[in-house]
């Protein structure tokens, strides 16, 4: 059993607690936006994230940047999102 609703609120507010910048809570909650074919939600989550996502050592991520930027410009260009 999925409760995807309580894990949405789990993923929020882990990213509210560490002022969005615990890149595995963002990284999950982007699949599950895209899971369930939030695309709005997944692009402005990954654009809200993009710049301050870090790894669970707290150090800043560059891998986290540039999986949200590779998720923002798949759904711009497959017209799921908006800027």
């Amino acid at each position: 059993i999925r409760d995807l609703e309580k894990a949405e609120e789990h993923y929020l507010r882990a990213l509210e607690l560490t002022e969005d910048s615990y890149g595995d809570a963002f990284g999950n909650l982007v699949k599950l936006y895209l899971e369930q074919q939030k695309w709005q939600d997944a692009y402005d989550l990954a654009r809200d994230c993009m710049d301050v996502a870090k790894a669970p050592d707290g150090q800043n991520s560059p891998q986290y940047r540039m999986q949200a930027r590779a998720i923002m410009e798949k759904l711009i260009a497959e017209g799921k999102a908006k800027d």
